[in-house]
C-alpha cells in the first residue's frame, strides 16, 4: 500500500469482509473437534482439527494471538526430536510421550511414530555419509603420501627436488618420462659447460633403455639438433627412433 498516496487506500483484505491482507492467519486448534474426539469427518482415529480461516479471525480477535499455534507441526516434531537425542533418549520406545506429542501437534500418534522414523533415518544416513566421506579423504590422503614418498628424494637424478623452475634447466626427450624437465645441477650438468641439445635422457630413462639392452650405443647422443642435417628413421616397432625415411632402413641395433 502506498504510504505517500494524498487519499489513503483502502487495506485489501483476504475476502470480502475479512482480514487484512497484512494479517496471515495462524493455525487455531477447534475445541469443538478436539484430539482424541468423535469425529465424523475422520473414518478412524481423530487427530484434531484446526480452525477454518473465517472462523480464526473471528475467535483470534476475541481471545488474542495465545491461541494460535506458531510453529508447524514439522517444526515441533524436529524440536522434540533434536532434545531427545541430546538426553539420550528413544521417543519411539515411550508411547505416553508419542502420545502427548500427537495431542499437542494434533497428529494421530501413528503418524508421529512415522515422523520420528523419518527423522532418525535421516539422522542415521546422514552419519554413515560422514562415516563415508571421513573414510575417502584419509584414502585419498594416504594415497597422496604415498605418492610423495616416491616422487620424494630417494635420488636427485630421478626424483623431483622441489626447488622453483628457472632457467638453468633440461628436458628429457624420452616419452615415457614422467618427470621431463630437470635442474642441470640435480643430474650432474653445469650450466657453464656446453649441455647437449637434443637427444638428452635422463639417467631414470636411461636405466630403461639399458635394462631392454646391453649395446651402449643405443644411448649415444650425438649433441647435434634436428634441423643440422637429414635423419633417417628406423621401422622396427622397438625403436625409440620416430622418424619417416623415404625407404625402409633399419638400424644397425635392430638389423
Amino acid at each position: 500500500m502506498c504510504k505517500a498516496a494524498e487519499t489513503p487506500l483502502t487495506e485489501q483484505t483476504w475476502f470480502p469482509g475479512g482480514p487484512p491482507i497484512s494479517y496471515f492467519p495462524l493455525p487455531v486448534p477447534d475445541v469443538t473437534r478436539p484430539w482424541g474426539a468423535d469425529c465424523s469427518a475422520c473414518g478412524g482415529f481423530c487427530g484434531g482439527h484446526y480452525l477454518e480461516p473465517e472462523d480464526t479471525w473471528k475467535y483470534i480477535q476475541e481471545k488474542g494471538t495465545d491461541v494460535c499455534q506458531p510453529k508447524p507441526p514439522s517444526v515441533v516434531l524436529q524440536n522434540t526430536f533434536n532434545s531427545s537425542e541430546k538426553k539420550g533418549e528413544d521417543l519411539l520406545e515411550n508411547g505416553s510421550g508419542l502420545k502427548d506429542i500427537a495431542k499437542y501437534v494434533l497428529l494421530t500418534p501413528n503418524e508421529v511414530k512415522i515422523c520420528i522414523e523419518h527423522l532418525k533415518g535421516i539422522k542415521s544416513r546422514r552419519q554413515q555419509g560422514a562415516k563415508k566421506a571421513a573414510a575417502t579423504r584419509a584414502t585419498k590422503k594416504g594415497e597422496k603420501t604415498s605418492s610423495d614418498q616416491q616422487t620424494g628424494c630417494s635420488s636427485s637424478a630421478h626424483y623431483p627436488c622441489s626447488k622453483p623452475d628457472n632457467e638453468n634447466m633440461i628436458a628429457c626427450v624420452s616419452a615415457h618420462c614422467e618427470i621431463r624437465w630437470y635442474h642441470l645441477s640435480c643430474v650432474g650438468l653445469d650450466h657453464t659447460e656446453r649441455v647437449p641439445n637434443v637427444s638428452w635422457l635422463c639417467p631414470g630413462c636411461q636405466d630403461d633403455y639399458s635394462g631392454n639392452s646391453s649395446d651402449d650405443d643405443v644411448l649415444c647422443v650425438c649433441g647435434m639438433p634436428n634441423k643440422v642435417e637429414p635423419m633417417i628413421g628406423c621401422d622396427s616397432e622397438e625403436c625409440p627412433i620416430k622418424t619417416v625415411p623415404k625407404d625402409k632402413w633399419f638400424c644397425p641395433r635392430c638389423q
